[in-house]
């Protein structure tokens, strides 16, 4: 479906997409709390702290980014695909809640997630350390399957067409098939050093694919748009999420704690194979080689040591580089979506995008 590119749609907003998507995750939620009471106290109260979760921070970008694509080439309403949109945000919680068990997080965005909850509901019933772990992560791996499955069931409760419905779960899939990859290959790199693959690799399959790609692809499949948008808004996000990735590595290691809410020695504690951290190899003398290798990755690593690690960081140029490389890849996206035949009205808020991802303050 070709759409006028005089067409003037007034394009959702970022605070309208969040209220929507509110409201109804909140009815959900309240549906499927009250079937857990049902079952026994300690069931309600784990979809009580799956909700708690999905509601503490989070900014709905994926949701916003399925919304707009849609408009750019349907001018018709977006409430009847706001389920689906929904959807998409239990999809993205699931995944975090999931990824900080690989991790071993216990918080997220300020606040104790499912993990780091049970963990002090279970300090009363399990003194053993490692038991008590252990029972808290298992809450939190169920938590994040009923997030994935509760994805597909809202997804299926929009009222379009059968196909449109059908058309979005297996989006869904495809999402979910991605972005298990990239966290695999994200986890096996922290460890398999002489073989880990490309950083770019795992921003492609781990972040582009599922938070950018996906919620374009379902907005624009769902509007009727066209094969060659589709593959071109397919390739915006991807370029897009990827300058999202490496922006977001450079947070990591430089960011201002106070304006992110993001540490800036985590990623160097982990040991995190970031396009930054291979660059850093690649381009330091020696001596800092070896110094970069005794410090990335120590995980009882002082503030003094990361700040050796971001001296060695800068000096050797991978800093630069790596904020060469998201500002390319943020140039290829804009020069895209330039490209891309839509409704006019709604190319603005894309563009805008591509600063949030790249010029976040660091």
């Amino acid at each position: 479906m070709a759409i006028s590119t005089q067409a003037r749609t007034q394009p959702i907003g970022l605070p309208e997409t969040q209220a929507a998507v509110a409201s109804t995750l909140q009815a959900f939620f309240d549906c499927h709390i009250a079937q857990a009471a049902q079952i026994d106290p300690a069931y309600q109260a784990l979809w009580q702290t799956l909700e708690k979760v999905s509601f503490d921070g989070g900014k709905r970008m994926r949701p916003y980014l399925m919304l707009l694509a849609f408009q750019a080439f349907n001018p018709g309403t977006v409430r009847p695909i706001i389920p689906i949109a929904a959807s998409l945000e239990l999809l993205h919680i699931s995944m975090l809640i999931h990824d900080d068990v690989i991790d071993r997080d216990d918080i997220r965005h300020g606040r104790p997630n499912v993990s780091g909850s049970y963990l002090s509901r279970y300090a009363a019933f399990v003194p053993d350390e490692a038991n008590r772990r252990h029972y808290a992560d298992s809450a939190a791996i169920l938590a994040g399957d009923l997030a994935l499955s509760s994805a597909y069931l809202l997804a299926g409760e929009a009222k379009v067409s059968e196909a449109q419905r059908l058309l979005a779960q297996r989006l869904l899939g495809e999402a979910v098939f991605n972005v298990a990859g990239g966290e695999l290959i994200d986890t096996e790199a922290s460890f398999l050093h002489d073989s880990a693959p490309d950083p770019m690799t795992i921003y492609r399959y781990k972040t582009a694919s599922y938070s950018f790609v996906s919620p374009l692809t379902v907005g624009a499949r769902l509007a009727g748009a066209d094969e060659t948008a589709v593959m071109q808004l397919r390739q915006f996000g991807l370029l897009l999420g990827i300058a999202f990735q490496l922006t977001d590595d450079l947070l990591g290691v430089f960011g201002n704690e106070a304006d992110t809410g993001k540490s800036t020695v985590g990623d160097i504690r982990e040991g995190k194979h970031t396009y930054l951290a291979a660059q850093t190899r690649q381009l330091c003398p020696a001596a800092d080689r070896q110094q970069f290798d005794a410090l990335y990755g120590k995980q009882d690593l002082t503030e003094e040591e990361a700040r050796q690690v971001r001296t060695i960081m800068e000096r050797s140029g991978a800093r630069a580089r790596t904020e060469a490389a998201a500002d390319d890849h943020g140039r290829q996206a804009a020069e895209i979506l330039r490209g891309i035949a839509m409704d006019e009205a709604i190319r603005p808020p894309l563009e805008e995008l591509i600063v949030r991802c790249t010029r976040r303050s660091y």
